[in-house]
C-alpha cells in the first residue's frame, strides 16, 4: 500500500503531488525506498512459508530489521523538519533549495505569487508577474508542509508497532516453531464442516460394511477348506491298518503322511 502511495506521488496522479516532489523530495525518497525493501522482504517471508524452508525465513527475519530501519528514517525526518523551526525551514528552502522550477511548480498549484509578495523571490510565470493580484506562497506554503508533514510522520510511527509484532513472530517461525505450534495448525480453508464430517462418516461406514462382507467370505471360504481337509484325512484313515484312536496310532498316521508326502 505505502509502494502503491509513493509511485502515484511520483506519477502526480493527486492534486498537490508535484508540491511534494519539488519541496520533500529527500523524504518521498526514501519512502520509496523503504516500501520497496518491504515488498521485497514480503516475497522473501512468503517463499518460506511455501517452501516452508527456514533459511528463507531466516533471511526474512534479517530484512525486517533493514526494513525497519528504513522505515524509522523518513518517521524522523517529517517528524523534526515538522516540530523544530518549520516556518524557518520553509524559508531557507525557498531561497536556496527550490530554484526558479520549484518556486513555479508551487506557484501554479497554490494559485499564489512571490513568496511574501509578487515583489519578492517570485519566478515570472502566466500567473504570476509584477502586477498580479495573487497573494504570496509563505502562508499557503507553510499549511500545506504542516498537513503534509504529519501526516507522514503519523502513518510511519503507526505502522512502526504492526512492524515489530512481524519481527517477533518472523523470529519465533525461523527458530521456535515446532510440528504442534506450526505445521500442525491447519488453515481455515482446509478445516472440516459438519456436511464434509457427514459426507466422510457415509463413506467410512460403507467401507466398514465392504470390510465386514469380505471378511465373512474369508471366513466361510476358510471352513469349506477346513471341512474338506478333514474329509481328506478320515479317508486316508480308512486304509491305514492301524486305525485305532489311541495316542500311538494319531503319531503313526503322521509319519505315514510324511512317509507318503
Amino acid at each position: 500500500m505505502g509502494l502503491i502511495i509513493c509511485l502515484l506521488t511520483w506519477f502526480n496522479v493527486w492534486s498537490r503531488a508535484d508540491i511534494v516532489r519539488a519541496g520533500n523530495r529527500p523524504e518521498l525518497v526514501i519512502s520509496t525506498l523503504a516500501t520497496s525493501i518491504g515488498v521485497f522482504t514480503s516475497m522473501i517471508g512468503w517463499s518460506g512459508i511455501v517452501l516452508n524452508n527456514r533459511s528463507f525465513l531466516a533471511v526474512y527475519n534479517l530484512f525486517l530489521w533493514i526494513t525497519f530501519i528504513f522505515l524509522l528514517i523518513p518517521g524522523y525526518l517529517t517528524y523534526k523538519r515538522h516540530t523544530f523551526n518549520l516556518e524557518g525551514k520553509i524559508n531557507a528552502q525557498w531561497s536556496r533549495d527550490l530554484g526558479p522550477e520549484g518556486r513555479v511548480r508551487v506557484q501554479n498549484i497554490l494559485r499564489c505569487c512571490g513568496y511574501y509578495s509578487p515583489f519578492i523571490e517570485a519566478t515570472v510565470s502566466q500567473t504570476c508577474y509584477s502586477r498580479s493580484i495573487l497573494p504570496g506562497c509563505k502562508l499557503r506554503y507553510l499549511q500545506f508542509e504542516r498537513m503534509v508533514l504529519r501526516k507522514w510522520y503519523t502513518v510511519v510511527f503507526s505502522i512502526v508497532p504492526v512492524h515489530v509484532g512481524i519481527i517477533v513472530v518472523g523470529l519465533l517461525c525461523s527458530n521456535h516453531v515446532t510440528y504442534r505450534f506450526g505445521k500442525g495448525m491447519m488453515p481455515k480453508a482446509y478445516r472440516l464442516s459438519m456436511n464434509s464430517m457427514a459426507v466422510i462418516k457415509d463413506h467410512y461406514a460403507r467401507c466398514v460394511i465392504y470390510l465386514v462382507f469380505l471378511f465373512r467370505c474369508f471366513t466361510e471360504c476358510f471352513c469349506v477348506v477346513s471341512w474338506r481337509n478333514n474329509m481328506e484325512m478320515i479317508s486316508h484313515l480308512r486304509f491305514w491298518p492301524n486305525r485305532g484312536l489311541d495316542g500311538s496310532s494319531w503319531m503313526g498316521y503322521r509319519l505315514w503322511r510324511i512317509r507318503r508326502v
